[in-house]
């Protein structure tokens, strides 16, 4: 029993680290751009990278046109996977192959109000650590996206031959509960980290 505690303190200080490591990085810019940075490239249509290349947004209507959704204009929609799920309309995933990012939502069909956001993404996130053991929580926070709360945890999977980061999101929508995504690799993280929130924000409900 005591190896165990052990063993569970040291990777809850592990993850404390990690975390405080990233935090630590986005003080000393780290990052590529800030999340208003991100923002305000997002509704001009267009973020000059560091390179030079300009990454252009697009708006996406997704959801019978409920939801209007921003993403850089190289995210290719996973068509198979829509009309796989067309009875339902509840699944929608967007990537970039190249650059290797996903996103993801799922409307789910169960029933859900904004009080009950923070409890069930808890147990999502413990759930998604049961079944992905190399996954790592690092940070939970709850974000604003145009009137709409937005509970989030950040996952690290620590993977070869590239570990990656995750942002998930919950949060309530016409009374259900709907579930998202952003993947990324880690070392893509100076840019996707403050863009993936900025796309959040930028969502209109």
């Amino acid at each position: 029993m005591a190896e165990w505690w052990d063993e569970f303190f040291l990777e809850q200080r592990n993850n404390q680290l990690i975390h405080s490591q990233m935090a630590e990085a986005a003080d000393e810019e780290w990052m590529m751009f800030s999340e208003e940075e991100c923002l305000e490239a997002i509704s001009e249509g267009s973020l000059q990278l560091q390179d030079g290349r300009n990454m252009l947004f697009k708006q996406n209507q997704v959801f019978n046109n409920q939801m209007t959704i921003w993403m850089p204009n190289s995210f290719i929609e996973e068509i198979n996977l829509r009309e796989g799920n067309a009875r339902k309309g509840n699944r929608r995933m967007f990537q970039d192959n190249e650059a290797g990012v996903t996103f993801g939502m799922h409307w789910m069909d169960y029933e859900m109000d904004s009080e009950q956001i923070e409890d069930f993404l808890q147990i999502i996130s413990l759930q998604a650590v049961q079944l992905r053991p190399e996954m790592k929580i690092l940070n939970q926070v709850a974000i604003e996206s145009n009137q709409q709360i937005l509970a989030c945890y950040e996952g690290l999977f620590l993977v070869e031959p590239y570990p990656y980061y995750q942002v998930v999101f919950l949060t309530s929508w016409h009374g259900k509960a709907l579930l998202g995504s952003y993947q990324y690799k880690l070392e893509d993280a100076p840019l996707w980290y403050p863009l993936s929130y900025a796309l959040l924000r930028s969502i209109s409900w």
